[in-house]
């Protein structure tokens, strides 16, 4: 009785999602899925790049120092 109800007010706040957006959910284009892509492997790197610098390696280190300087004209190029 109770997953039946759930599944009524999952179907109903969907439907008002749908309607306020005018659009389907989950209607993603692949350029939005690539980018979150991006964005989640670039933060994996950075994350470990910065373990590794905070550790003493110099060549991570010097990459996390790259990396303020070139995303910025990089995500301005892809847009």
């Amino acid at each position: 009785m109770e997953h039946a109800l759930f599944e009524e007010i999952a179907d109903a706040s969907r439907a008002v999602a749908q309607q306020r957006a005018g659009i389907e959910l989950f209607d993603v284009t692949s350029f939005i899925r690539g980018r979150s892509a991006g964005v989640l492997a670039s933060a994996a790197v950075t994350y470990r790049l910065t373990v590794l610098a905070s550790r003493g390696t110099c060549w991570a280190f010097q990459r996390v120092r790259i990396i303020p300087v070139v995303m910025p004209p990089a995500i301005v190029a892809v847009d």
